[in-house]
């Protein structure tokens, strides 16, 4: 009598979770963009992914087959777009919004280290077929560190770093794994989900002065790549639903006082472009609550040395706004702070690509550090980081990410 009551106990969630797990139709890898920015924005990954023709699609296929058969919050069915024949079905993708490489030059005495370090920004997008309105994403962000020493490094020694994180299953910076790692966290039927954005990027002129030519030029750029880092941040150490964050990839004009970025994709449009042709122009939806980072300025100081080396400190400010968008009420507005510690050969010359791949550092680590305080902020850490006033700040905006919370 158990065993049957058991068994009927068991059938019956089965049943359930059938009737309440959504449909979900993969759609395959698209970029996010207009495909005459695509040279600049992702010069490495579409040159993998037209290798041998569509390649990315072709590595995730199976590993999407495969994680389907394990999930429980939707049914995900790996199928043609043709097959919808124009319903409001739920398609989801996996969009690659962002990539980047930065190199630092260090002098030694055998021969000169290159530090490399690759990036990539990625969204699970589910959107409406019908409407093309977004109904859920999530972002990630990859990171892969590699060096070389005596000569920079080659287009084939970067070109394997990003094959890597792309195309390598073992790795752990493989991008399509972080999104297949976090399929489970997709909700669709939930109406009571807040939603988060980043509603905007400063670059101040201060920081400006210490910008590369090539991003003095392309201030976009670095804008697009600093939304996303702190929306992926947000959305990982918070476990808040983030909106995309895509940016103004043209080259902005530079005021008198700041750069601001005016065409960030919340409440707007994005377009999404597959291997296979397809091309859809998704609606954003509005944030219930937005934050905006203004990009403060650097610092260079040297620190102790010995016979043989020189510590260099730098510095990274930043301030973080939350704000209500359709109050304009006002959660935080705090000033942070990070350095990181360089070590090279003692009366080396400075070198700029070295200069910005330390800043760049400290800021990337800051961002992940101070988005982990919204959800527990530290006294301690508050103090040491953003002054007397972060503690009280945070905690105020620690109950918007707690509202937030999926």
């Amino acid at each position: 009598m158990i065993k049957n009551f058991i068994i009927y106990f068991l059938v019956s969630l089965i049943i359930l979770q059938s009737l309440f797990s959504v449909d979900l139709y993969y759609s395959g890898v698209c970029f996010v963009g207009n495909s005459n920015e695509f040279d600049e924005l992702f010069p490495y990954s579409k040159k993998i992914d037209e290798r041998a023709g569509n390649n990315l699609d072709k590595f995730v296929y199976p590993q999407v087959s495969q994680a389907a058969k394990s999930l429980d919050n939707i049914n995900l069915i790996v199928a043609e777009l043709a097959e919808l024949s124009g319903s409001n079905a739920y398609v989801l993708a996996f969009a690659l919004d962002g990539e980047s490489l930065s190199i630092g030059e260090s002098e030694l005495k055998k021969g000169n280290l290159f530090d490399v370090r690759t990036q990539l920004s990625a969204q699970i997008l589910v959107f409406d077929y019908k409407s093309r309105a977004i109904v859920f994403n999530y972002p990630v962000v990859a990171q892969f560190t590699s060096a070389t020493r005596g000569e920079a490094p080659t287009n084939e020694f970067i070109l394997d770093m990003f094959e890597t994180m792309l195309l390598d299953n073992d790795s752990k910076v493989n991008i399509f794994n972080l999104l297949i790692d976090n399929l489970d966290k997709i909700e669709i039927s939930n109406d009571q989900v807040f939603r988060f954005g980043v509603s905007g990027i400063t670059l101040s002129e201060s920081s400006f002065k210490r910008f590369p030519e090539n991003i003095k030029e392309s201030p976009g750029i670095l804008e697009r790549h600093l939304g996303q880092s702190l929306a992926a941040s947000l959305a990982d150490n918070c476990n808040i639903n983030v909106l995309p964050f895509i940016g103004n990839t043209s080259a902005l004009a530079l005021e008198a006082d700041e750069i601001t970025n005016t065409n960030a994709a919340i409440g707007g449009k994005m377009l999404t472009r597959f291997s296979n042709g397809d091309i859809f122009e998704l609606k954003v939806p509005e944030p219930d609550f937005s934050m905006h980072l203004t990009l403060r300025g650097f610092s260079y100081k040297l620190g102790k040395s010995t016979n043989v080396q020189q510590l260099v400190v730098y510095g990274s400010y930043i301030n973080l706004k939350l704000m209500q968008p359709f109050t304009d009420e006002e959660y935080l507005n705090q000033n942070f702070k990070n350095v990181y510690i360089d070590s090279t050969i003692k009366g080396s010359p400075s070198s700029l690509s070295r200069d910005w791949f330390c800043f760049s550092t400290a800021t990337s680590v800051l961002l992940d550090e101070v988005t982990k305080q919204l959800l527990e902020p530290d006294k301690n850490w508050c103090k040491k980081f953003g002054g007397k006033n972060a503690y009280e700040q945070l905690k105020s905006a620690n109950k918007i990410i707690k509202k937030c919370k999926l």
